[in-house]
């Protein structure tokens, strides 16, 4: 990726944290978990000492495909199977899978997210 590229996927991925943070979120940049890289990455405590966890895939680009988000899934997989010692205490998994966009989503990529559990949630945030 050239330097043109990067930054400008830093500034959406900024823009999108933006929107996180102000849900109370505290996202961190480009982690490194179980082998992938996530865009953005934040684990939240509640109240019961319990803890919640938000992954994202950031997406500047005119059209997301159904490969782009075949490539996602198994991002998230990984991430559920290492947090699904957690089902025996909550119930229902404590994981918010988003995968952002500024384009437009290809109708395959869209349908493919429909079928998916733990469910991914397309969210467009326009780069401005």
């Amino acid at each position: 990726m050239g330097h043109k590229q990067d930054a400008q996927g830093l500034r959406y991925e900024l823009r999108v944290a933006n929107h996180f943070t102000k849900q109370g979120w505290s996202p961190q940049f480009r982690v490194i978990k179980y082998g992938y890289e996530f865009d953005l990455y934040a684990v939240k405590n509640d109240f019961l000492g319990g803890s919640e966890h938000l992954v994202v895939e950031c997406k500047d680009k005119e059209l997301v495909s159904a490969k782009d988000i075949v490539r996602y899934i198994k991002k998230v997989d990984i991430i559920y199977k290492n947090l699904q010692g957690l089902l025996m205490i909550y119930s229902k998994l404590p994981l918010h899978a988003y995968l952002c966009y500024s384009g437009e989503v290809d109708e395959d990529a869209a349908d493919v997210v429909k079928t998916h559990k733990p469910s991914i949630k397309l969210l467009k945030i326009p780069r401005k």
